[in-house]
């Protein structure tokens, strides 16, 4: 197994890319998961402004990886097998 690499990444191996939401993104957010950001871990209830306060300065990670394999002989194993179903309903 290989991995992928870019020059222009943090140590050629993790893209970073820092957005500022905008207060129209934020509302979306607490319009759409209000519970998620109005109630922290404590059980406090937070006011409609201090949310978006908290929307607008959270970390969001979103962690993906590339993996490329690279098959040496394909004749001595098989690599894998995918069988579907088809139902009915």
């Amino acid at each position: 197994m290989r991995y992928k690499t870019n020059p222009n990444w943090y140590e050629n191996e993790l893209t970073v890319d820092v957005k500022e939401l905008t207060e129209e993104e934020a509302k979306r957010r607490l319009e759409e998961h209000p519970d998620k950001w109005k109630k922290t871990e404590d059980g406090i209830e937070l006011s409609d402004e201090d949310a978006l306060t908290l929307i607008k300065t959270s970390v969001i990670i979103d962690h993906w990886s590339t993996l490329d394999f690279q098959i040496e002989d394909k004749e001595p194993f098989v690599v894998g097998y995918i069988k579907t179903e088809s139902r009915t309903e």
